[in-house]
């Protein structure tokens, strides 16, 4: 039974559980290379909870589509483009990359133009960045069917196994925050990787359980929250979750680690550079006997 449970993020309807088990997999066993951060787990510890066929509706346009700025037409998704741009536009101003950035203001069309243009984008086109980075995170706070039911896929894939670690990346970080503060069972550690949970307004004030006093309540009974982020993560807007979170068990805070930037700027949310930090296995290895 899965002791690791991963919770995946934005883009992943094309990708299925195996898929992402063996991605993550592989970034995980890569980070545990060094002596003394070796746990004993394998691929057979992870599962992932794969919310991402909550998101298939027929007749809704879909990656494919020519998905362009005027599918843009709530104000969260226009704010939520802007923030994005926003804050690819203050890394590239703290020495994240070389690359001159036009201010984008309150330009739509210009801020998707910025973020396709980022170093570290590939190959991603207008019509993905909206399917995925906008409307699948547009969706998930609106339509409480998605919502209700990506919470019931981690509730019941950490139900299904000896459970012990939640590993959440992007969007899944707030899956994965709502469905432990209903009920954590035995989980020890949420890891947190690339998280948007800080975004005030847009992500931060509609979660639920909803802030009391400017903080989160704490998820449960976990025991230890470790949040990742990457100084030029554009989606971890927020770097340090601790001031946002009340304490858990015993004082419990937030532990905000900055790891090291990879090459690109939307390379520095990819999960499987987040996964294969030392500071991952480190936390594994104090769950699970480390085997050297």
């Amino acid at each position: 039974m899965a002791r690791i449970v991963g919770v995946h993020g934005v883009g992943q309807s094309g990708n299925p559980p195996p898929g992402i088990v063996q991605e993550w997999w592989d970034a995980i066993a890569l980070g545990q290379s060094s002596p003394g951060r070796r746990a004993a787990v394998t691929s057979e510890d992870v599962t992932v909870a794969y919310y991402a066929p909550l998101y298939r509706r027929k007749g809704l346009k879909g990656v494919e589509s020519d998905l362009d700025v005027r599918e843009l037409t709530a104000p969260w998704e226009q704010e939520f483009v802007l923030a994005l741009a926003a804050e690819a536009e203050r890394s590239a101003g703290h020495g994240g990359t070389a690359t001159k950035f036009v201010p984008v203001g309150k330009n739509l069309q210009r801020a998707l133009d910025l973020l396709l243009t980022v170093p570290g984008m590939g190959k991603i086109t207008e019509s993905t960045l909206i399917a995925w980075f906008v409307k699948e995170v547009y969706r998930y706070l609106h339509e409480p069917a998605i919502r209700e039911g990506a919470r019931t896929v981690v509730s019941d894939a950490i139900a299904a196994g000896d459970t012990r670690v939640v590993i959440a990346h992007s969007l899944g970080s707030v899956v994965a925050y709502e469905a432990l503060s209903r009920g954590s069972r035995d989980v020890d550690t949420l890891v947190t990787v690339g998280s948007p949970l800080g975004l005030q307004k847009l992500i931060f004030d509609q979660l639920d359980p909803s802030p009391k006093n400017g903080r989160l309540p704490w998820p449960g009974t976990v025991r230890r929250w470790i949040n990742l982020a990457q100084r030029r993560d554009v989606v971890a807007m927020t770097k340090r979750l601790a001031p946002l979170v009340h304490p858990g068990p015993g004082g419990a805070m937030v532990e905000d680690v900055l790891v090291p930037d990879p090459p690109g700027l939307f390379s520095a949310h990819n999960a499987v550079h987040y996964l294969a930090q030392p500071e991952l296995a480190s936390a594994l290895a104090e769950v699970f006997p480390p085997v050297d």
